[in-house]
């Protein structure tokens, strides 16, 4: 059984997981990543050459998405330069047609009316979503794909949503966590489901290899 792993910030265990790896500026193994500028990372970083590492990196074969990038409005850096360093990486998802993970707090609604000028963008994926009911399906709407974490394991919010969530809409992720939170999150929301675990995970791994544009493992 394979599990995939829409995103992380640790290496996937051989044999057990296909993940989306959050990259630096030197991708040299076999593994799948992502490359962006973290909004908690914009004021500490050379932003121009961050992009021009990110630029160089994109011809990579493993590189599958753009991010982790996004809106936070937790953080101190000012919202303006967060958009604009956004709009950076939607140009460059629609240069290299690659799907976009997205980093989005307390921004939903700033997020949905920036979709909505880019209707026809490669797929965004709103990685942790944590958020209600009603705004998970406004960014479905929208095309987005949501992207299901730890937050599944306790919040009972989440769990309601997943019961009712199409296959098609949803990927799973273990972010920060390693793999056996990984696997916890595929058998709460298998459980949740009503399904078996190894029946979920085939369908999660249908939809990666789909969204990634990942032909063989």
């Amino acid at each position: 059984m394979l599990l995939s792993n829409a995103h992380t910030h640790t290496l996937p265990v051989l044999g057990k997981e296909v993940a989306i790896c959050q990259g630096s500026a030197i991708i040299a193994d076999n593994n799948f990543y992502s490359v962006g500028i973290h909004p908690w990372h914009i004021n500490l970083k050379d932003i121009e050459s961050e992009k021009a590492n990110i630029l160089k990196t994109l011809g990579n074969s493993g590189i599958k998405a753009i991010g982790e990038c996004g809106l936070d409005k937790k953080i101190s850096s000012d919202l303006r330069t967060q958009n604009e360093v956004f709009e950076w990486h939607i140009q460059q998802s629609y240069r290299h047609n690659k799907p976009l993970i997205i980093h989005c707090v307390k921004a939903y609604n700033e997020i949905l009316n920036i979709k909505k000028n880019n209707a026809k963008s490669p797929v965004w994926i709103i990685h942790g979503f944590n958020s209600s009911i009603e705004m998970a399906y406004q960014l479905i709407d929208s095309g987005c794909i949501l992207s299901l974490g730890h937050h599944t394991l306790l919040n009972n919010k989440l769990q309601n949503l997943v019961k009712e969530l199409d296959e098609h809409v949803y990927l799973i992720e273990s972010d920060t966590k390693d793999y056996p939170i990984l696997k916890n999150i595929y058998e709460t929301i298998a459980h949740l489901k009503n399904t078996e675990i190894e029946t979920l995970a085939l369908i999660k791994l249908k939809l990666f290899k789909n969204i990634f544009q990942i032909a063989d493992l």
